[in-house]
């Protein structure tokens, strides 16, 4: 029943390429780019943003992120995740009252909000 359910799509979290509008994300060469123009992101804003990207409308706290993105041995505050979205915000000139893409839910943490599809 598995395989039938599944058969001919790839889930988000498995896709190469993710795209979301105008912004798109090349996983295995960890690029990022909004229109045509290249935007270059740190390894962990990149690993953050290709997170949210591939969980889109999920809200996910920080210490969720922590551990997911940053792994559970790191060594940080939560105010890293913090740091890490005002840092792909600035990167696509995104402003936080009016996010497109990476949305704070008050008191809960952050979702992706685009709509998100392969390619």
């Amino acid at each position: 029943m598995l395989r039938r359910s599944s058969r001919g799509s790839v889930p988000l979290s498995a896709a190469q390429p993710l795209r979301a509008g105008a912004l798109r994300i090349d996983r295995p060469a960890r690029r990022v780019f909004l229109g045509d123009v290249e935007k270059q992101l740190t390894p962990r804003a990149f690993a953050l943003l290709e997170f949210l990207m591939s969980h889109p409308d999920e809200v996910f706290g920080r210490e969720r992120l922590l551990q997911t993105v940053w792994g559970f041995d790191a060594i940080v505050t939560s105010r890293a995740v913090d740091h890490r979205v005002a840092e792909i915000r600035r990167v696509l000139g995104e402003d936080a009252a009016a996010a497109s893409y990476v949305e704070t839910v008050p008191g809960l943490g952050y979702r992706f909000v685009h709509p998100v599809e392969r390619g």
